[in-house]
């Protein structure tokens, strides 16, 4: 969570705009399968969205822990101007 907050810059405007975005960190830690569940209407904040999972996407969730038993963990966060919530 803290990763992808440090990298979301979204646009000024509307504090209403709310966008979903599905991704999968692969058990080395990079990321595939970006994609928007939930577009907010605005371009520009949903590519800000995406932005920010594809700028983690290089290495800063770091591998997945051992103990995970999964492969893959998807994820999907919303993605909100004040912030991001799960």
């Amino acid at each position: 969570v803290q990763q992808i907050s440090n990298c979301f810059r979204p646009p000024p405007g509307n504090d209403r705009w709310e966008a979903v975005i599905y991704f999968e960190i692969r058990e080395d830690g990079t990321v595939r399968g970006v994609r928007p569940v939930e577009r907010s209407g605005s371009a520009a904040f949903n590519l800000a969205a995406i932005g920010a999972v594809a700028d983690c996407a290089s290495g800063r969730f770091g591998p997945l822990p051992d103990e995970l038993p999964y492969e893959v963990l998807p994820v999907q966060f919303t993605f909100r101007p004040r912030g991001i919530g799960r």
